[in-house]
């Protein structure tokens, strides 16, 4: 069953997400510039205001997986695709 904004398995997803970004020292702006989407969405996910798709649960985990472990080119592509249909790395 998916989560919905404000329930524990959704504040459980938002905070892990958030984790996961500081840890990469990825700040919010910059985390919405590389997957496409604005820092208020980026916030209200880890906020638990909403929840992201798994997709984008998947690129923002690889981007800041990808960030720890200093690999910066596309050999791990986190894609997915935003509002508009279009890729986003």
């Amino acid at each position: 069953m998916a989560a919905t904004a404000g329930t524990p398995r959704a504040r459980a997803l938002s905070a892990a997400l958030r984790e996961a970004r500081i840890a990469a020292k990825i700040g919010v702006r910059e985390l919405g510039r590389m997957l496409e989407y604005t820092h208020v969405e980026i916030s209200n996910w880890e906020t638990g205001k909403r929840v992201p798709k798994i997709e984008t649960v998947a690129a923002i985990l690889a981007t800041a997986w990808r960030r720890q472990n200093g690999i910066e080119s596309s050999i791990l592509p986190a894609t997915c695709t935003n509002r508009t249909g279009s890729r986003s790395a």
